[in-house]
């Protein structure tokens, strides 16, 4: 963040790349992914969360992109993960009609449903919290399952798919800045971009079920 205040230019996807999915241990210290070493008797690649601001408690993103003196407020652009930063897919969404199905539902979304399904085989809530004295045990995530060190894994299918996302999403706002469309056509991004996401979540869920 000091890099924002030299430059006095925030950079909200970087903020969404690397500061929302940080993995920092206790010191701030940023943790790679995949971890290559150990921590307290657990298998190589897992790291605590505790200190994280990515840890297993977090449950969205969201960035508001606001716009120029002049511009209309309808180009006010939300990006927004839905689900466990780490395990999903960020996504813009403009204030001119309902939300698509991929992120709506009666209790749940499907993109965030999808998310946490990963988020589930990620980390270590699953087992026990508490050591026999009663001290907490630190809840990790498999680093591996995000990256391993040939490259495979949930992020080598979630975040090219983001990056076109974003890509995408940024192209249109460009052009429509030149020429207001209408709620139709923005509609018809956000719910294509939405259905692109929740494919590659399902994919790398499926895969995950797999191993």
């Amino acid at each position: 963040m000091k890099g924002f205040y030299a430059s006095d230019k925030i950079d909200w996807k970087e903020i969404d790349r690397i500061q929302v999915r940080d993995l920092s241990d206790k010191s701030g210290t940023p943790i790679a992914v995949p971890f290559a070493g150990t921590y307290e008797g657990m298998d190589p690649g897992y790291v605590p969360t505790d200190y994280a601001i990515c840890r297993n408690t977090t449950v969205s993103f969201a960035a508001i992109q606001g716009v120029l003196k002049g511009e209309s407020p309808v180009l006010s652009t939300m990006w927004t993960i839905l689900g466990q930063p780490a395990t999903g897919v960020t996504l813009p969404y403009w204030p001119v009609g309902p939300t698509p199905p991929e992120a709506s539902g009666g209790k749940t979304a499907p993109l965030c449903d999808a998310a946490n399904h990963i988020r589930a085989a990620v980390f270590t809530d699953k087992l026990a919290t508490v050591r026999p004295d009663g001290s907490k045990i630190p809840i990790y995530i498999d680093t591996k399952l995000l990256r391993d060190s040939s490259g495979e894994g949930v992020w080598k299918v979630t975040l090219p798919v983001e990056d076109h996302v974003i890509a995408e999403g940024e192209a249109a706002l460009a052009q429509w800045r030149k020429q207001m469309p209408d709620g139709t056509e923005m509609l018809a991004l956000e719910s294509r971009l939405a259905r692109e996401a929740l494919d590659a979540l399902q994919e790398a869920a499926a895969r995950l079920d797999k191993k």
